[in-house]
């Protein structure tokens, strides 16, 4: 992971974090956030964009979800937590989750945890009540 000190920040990448932070909760694409980016700077581009968004994720302050045949998530709530993603809608929603303990013998043996990533697959709770046609809760 890189460190604050060995990258200088720009305005393109102050931009990209606006951008993913206005999108919290929505867990766009990089796509969806270049989109978002042009509309505040018409010139940034694309490669820009995708080449900060990794500094981001590098540096910590965005967590890059991985989505099976699907486009990566951004997502800049760095607390430990979880993802859904519902099958029908393909929305990404975040889950609270206790810390995962890592077993002491593993941390012993020389592993060192540097990250960890739950995604959860299903319906949610929309999409379940529409396939029900009844209310869940």
């Amino acid at each position: 992971m890189m460190s604050m000190k060995q990258i200088r920040n720009t305005i393109q990448r102050d931009i990209v974090l606006q951008t993913v932070q206005e999108l919290v909760g929505h867990h766009p694409t990089a796509e969806d956030i270049y989109q978002a980016v042009i509309q505040k700077k018409p010139r940034i581009s694309r490669g820009t964009v995708y080449r900060n968004l990794n500094v981001l994720c590098d540096l910590g302050i965005v967590i890059k979800v991985t989505i099976e045949g699907g486009a990566d998530r951004f997502d800049c709530v760095t607390v430990h937590h979880a993802h859904f993603e519902c099958r029908q809608c393909h929305r990404i929603f975040d889950v609270a989750l206790s810390p995962v303990m890592f077993p002491q013998e593993s941390q012993e043996e020389g592993f060192i945890v540097e990250s960890d990533a739950t995604l959860f697959k299903g319906l949610c709770p929309e999409c379940a009540k529409k396939r029900k046609g009844v209310d869940l809760k």
